[in-house]
């Protein structure tokens, strides 16, 4: 007879509730970054949608790894943040032709800029403050 799987510890779906919770949030403040009121902010209007794309990485990574160490949630955004910007540098037609699409050169961008690289460490390093506090509480 197959052993049934343990359930999931409450802390664990608690982790899970507040990562799903920053990512909403992070999702909502990048979206908005793109208007117009946000983008008149000079160096919030191009560099916080970045960062607030790199924190919706971290918390989706969150999600997926519950119990991973902040430092290994961290690393693991910032290479995934790396690594889709530097295939902003190839343009193979068909994939210039999916960047067209608005949602998909949300997900994965148009051009590559140096700048962003910073944004995305920024915004990694935020939340990953934050989640550390919350774990501290959490785990307390």
């Amino acid at each position: 007879m197959p052993m049934a799987a343990k359930p999931e510890s409450d802390r664990m779906v608690l982790v899970r509730l507040m990562a799903g919770a920053a990512l909403l949030v992070v999702v909502a403040l990048g979206l908005g970054s793109r208007s117009e009121l946000f983008r008149s902010i000079p160096v919030l209007g191009h560099t916080f949608g970045d960062a607030a794309w790199a924190a919706a990485a971290y918390a989706s990574i969150r999600i997926l790894f519950p119990a991973a160490a902040v430092r290994s949630v961290a690393i693991g955004a910032i290479v995934i943040a790396f690594l889709v910007e530097c295939s902003q540098l190839w343009h193979p037609a068909w994939l210039d032709e999916l960047r067209s699409n608005g949602l998909v050169a949300l997900l994965i961008g148009r051009g590559f800029l140096w700048e962003d690289l910073l944004a995305y460490v920024v915004g990694v390093a935020v939340i990953a403050t934050l989640d550390r506090s919350f774990r501290k509480w959490v785990f307390a």
